[in-house]
């Protein structure tokens, strides 16, 4: 019976020992959950924001951040410490400048090319025969 004994301790403290690492992982997970839901509830949105934070707050994925600094579309980050973040009012400047010199503007909030023969031919029709 000893033989069972030891082994049913050595079973019971394994055991134990998962459910410390099971508890541990629940608590960091509910923790993580907790800090999430805190910073929804801010009232104002941060003004350096992380790639990740500025596709949310464009509508686009982080891949289109990359690309669009690369190609001069979006202002190049800052680093802060270690960190990589954007000056939001920054980055609504540049979005607006950069817009203002490109002759494309939103009509209505439909893209309008002044150059887009399709849309030259809608508007205006097409050239008269003579």
């Amino acid at each position: 019976m000893r033989g069972s004994d030891a082994d049913c301790g050595a079973h019971d403290s394994e055991q134990m020992a998962k459910l410390g690492i099971l508890s541990l992982a629940l608590t960091t997970r509910l923790r993580n959950i907790m800090q999430r839901q805190g910073d929804e509830s801010r009232v104002y949105p941060p003004d350096y924001v992380s790639a990740e934070t500025l596709a949310y707050r464009l509508d686009c994925s982080r891949a289109t951040i990359d690309a669009y600094v690369r190609q001069g579309r979006l202002p190049k980050p800052e680093l802060i410490g270690n960190l990589v973040r954007w000056d939001f009012a920054e980055v609504r400047t540049f979005i607006k400048a950069l817009n203002a010199t490109s002759g494309v503007a939103l009509d209505n909030g439909v893209l309008n090319d002044p150059a887009d023969p399709y849309l030259k031919a809608l508007n205006h029709g097409t050239p008269s025969e003579e």
